[in-house]
């Protein structure tokens, strides 16, 4: 497959899971807003009936695990000049997206694992340092790279959790979730 045609499979995958996930949305009374890549730190906004919203990243993926080119967007990573890294926590200054859904287009529907910005930070943290530690604090392939895979396995607690977009909108207003 060629370099051009990989990239179109890419975006037709990514371009795909937020519609999925835009009508999962609107299905559940949310009015979904994409962005088509056009905001940087997420890929939609979910508006309830009142007005009150929440930031969505979309991560799709058609077999494999979910790649995040670069975990230390999330957490806090130190690297040694001896080239180990050390994961501090979670980034104490989050990026503006509420929501991360998880999509697998591996089956005949779509699944989906929601889950808060919080806890996939935390989520990348212990697999990030579990990682670190079975290879003594060195990436093999890349001892520079910040590249972390997620795996569906590591997701079942959030499998169809859409329960937690309605949570952030209701602490918007200060309303019990």
């Amino acid at each position: 497959m060629s370099s051009v045609a990989r990239s179109w499979s890419t975006q037709l995958t990514k371009q795909a899971g937020e519609y999925f996930v835009a009508a999962e949305l609107c299905r559940r009374g949310f009015l979904a807003a994409t962005f088509s890549d056009a905001v940087p730190d997420y890929d939609m906004v979910a508006l309830d009936s009142e007005g009150r919203a929440a930031t969505v990243q979309v991560k799709t993926i058609l077999g494999g695990d979910w790649q995040l080119s670069n975990a230390s967007q999330l957490v806090d990573i130190e690297l040694g000049e001896d080239l180990v890294q050390r994961v501090v926590g979670p980034k104490a200054a989050q990026a503006p997206c509420d929501i991360w859904v998880f999509v697998s287009l591996t089956g005949d529907s779509p699944d989906y694992y929601v889950a808060t910005l919080a806890e996939v930070q935390e989520l990348v943290c212990l697999r990030y340092a579990a990682y670190l530690d079975k290879h003594g604090g060195i990436k093999p392939r890349n001892p520079r790279s910040f590249h972390h895979a997620i795996r569906i396995g590591d997701l079942t607690d959030w499998k169809n959790r859409w329960d937690l977009v309605q949570d952030v909108v209701a602490r918007r207003s200060g309303a019990p979730a």
